[in-house]
């Protein structure tokens, strides 16, 4: 029973993950191209580095600051769907324990 708890939590945060992800890509693309540096290629700019040599990109804020901000991303982009299953092991935790006292 235990297994299967770890597995259901471990494939949840998968699938949790794989929609964070796209969604801090997304939010990444909107507001780091123009704001943070520019750089003119069409695809999206998800992974270092983000300005290419020789085609006209540029920093607009230092490089280091970029990075930092990016890393930033991807930090809340793992946590985000860590604490969204804690809180709902928390709540579901509560519940049970509630129902046990009750009977």
């Amino acid at each position: 029973m235990k297994e299967q708890k770890v597995i259901l939590s471990l494939l949840c945060y998968g699938l949790l993950l794989v929609c964070s992800l796209v969604a801090a890509a997304l939010v990444w693309n909107s507001f780091a191209n123009g704001v943070l540096y520019r750089c003119t290629d069409p695809l999206f700019d998800l992974w270092p580095p983000f300005v290419h040599a020789g085609s006209g990109d540029t920093y607009l804020v230092p490089k280091p600051l970029v990075l930092a901000i990016w890393g930033g991303f991807v930090v809340a982009a793992f946590a985000l769907p860590a604490a969204v299953l804690w809180v709902i092991w928390r709540f579901t935790r509560e519940d049970e324990s509630e129902t046990r006292l009750a009977v």
